[in-house]
């Protein structure tokens, strides 16, 4: 028995005597600038002193974390590798341009940047080497420049859990594919999401509030590359804004928000087949307008205490096909009557020659069979 006892605290030991120095080893590697961490200010040994020196001499893959202590880095950064670029604190580690051209420029594939705030640019991240993919902005503040974000012409975007104040545009895409902007603070800019001529958009669960313009914009035009499709916009708190909404697509969805106190909750312009549903729209100088749209779908939304519930216009041209859009079992609060709710548009058209004159028509769409209650969906508890 002694003798086993002996054996196993032998075998022990020679595992212990291999083990310690693999973690130290480890450990020695988190702490220190060798591998594949570069860090920025701070007091450590061969720390650099520019944000760009660190990235020249970086490799794809690597890590480049910068210290607040030197904060703010009056830089303009080029990210040309494919690399993460970490801040220490969101909150206190600043990149300040001076409004120059970029503050970041992203240049290649798999960049991540995260825990900065970028003030006082231009464009505060940007790319200017078009078809990039696959990068991410994550757990920033924009502060104060002309555009917080701004993506042309790239691929499988990811921006999340950014703080955007005080910019004219918080962020812009276009041109782009598979792109998340999710759970994101929004306030106080100019225009909040501005997207354009993409494909497979999802706007989710973030906060846009007080812009003083747009909340959320999507645009199609003719002469894009892409034709912007699959636009889909879910669980977003939309509140004090002067429009919430401004939609001129197709084939989009947009359900769970809560849309609140904006003087436009939604205008969708020239917009058709997209679908409005499980709302809450409520506050708004007016609800829901639609400008020569058809084949929209507006289902089981809540409408609650707004100026006008919904209105649409329709000019009339050569051809003249009825407006077709479809209300459907929503709860408004302004329909005292057991019977449909009658929702009043207007039919417009131009009549004589330069100068034309515009004739109006009174025209009615109904939501035939208006529910009873409200439902019980985001935003009422």
């Amino acid at each position: 028995m002694k003798k086993k006892c002996l054996a196993v605290g032998i075998i022990l030991l020679f595992v212990g005597t291999c083990i310690i120095p693999a973690i130290a080893q480890n450990t020695e590697k988190s702490l220190s600038s060798r591998g594949n961490w570069l860090y920025v200010g701070g007091s450590g040994l061969g720390n650099y002193t520019r944000i760009q020196d660190a990235i020249d001499n970086s490799s794809d893959g690597d890590t480049v974390f910068v210290y607040d202590d030197s904060s703010p880095y009056l830089e303009s950064v080029k990210i040309n590798k494919s690399i993460s670029l970490k801040g220490e604190n969101p909150e206190t580690t600043v990149i300040s341009d001076n409004e120059s051209y970029d503050t970041i420029d992203f240049q290649r594939n798999n960049i991540k940047l995260t825990g900065f705030t970028l003030k006082n640019g231009h464009y505060a991240v940007k790319n200017s080497v078009v078809n990039i993919s696959n990068c991410t902005v994550f757990n920033n503040i924009f502060d104060g420049n002309y555009a917080g974000v701004w993506f042309e012409y790239s691929f499988n975007l990811t921006i999340t859990e950014n703080y955007f104040f005080e910019n004219h545009f918080a962020l812009a895409i276009t041109n782009s594919h598979n792109v998340i902007v999710s759970l994101n603070t929004i306030k106080l800019n100019v225009e909040g999401i501005c997207v354009d001529g993409n494909e497979n958009v999802t706007i989710s669960l973030n906060t846009i509030e007080e812009n003083s313009d747009l909340g959320i914009s999507i645009y199609r035009y003719p002469l894009h590359t892409f034709i912007p499709d699959n636009y889909q916009v879910f669980s977003n708190i939309i509140k004090n804004n002067y429009e919430a909404i401004y939609n001129n697509q197709e084939s989009g969805i947009f359900r769970d928000n809560v849309i609140e106190s904006n003087h436009v909750g939604i205008n969708f312009q020239y917009s058709s087949k997209t679908v409005i549903s499980s709302n809450l729209i409520k506050n708004n100088t007016v609800g829901v307008t639609i400008h020569d749209g058809s084949y929209n779908e507006i289902i089981m939304n809540n409408f609650l205490q707004n100026g006008r519930d919904a209105a649409f216009f329709y000019h009339l041209k050569i051809g003249f096909r009825r407006p077709h859009n479809v209300f459907r079992q929503n709860y408004w609060d302004t329909n005292t009557s057991l019977g449909p709710k009658s929702i009043k548009g207007q039919l417009e058209f131009n009549v004589g020659f330069y100068p034309t004159i515009l004739i109006r028509i009174p025209w009615f769409c109904f939501d035939w069979f208006p529910a009873k209650e409200p439902y019980d969906i985001p935003g009422m508890r």
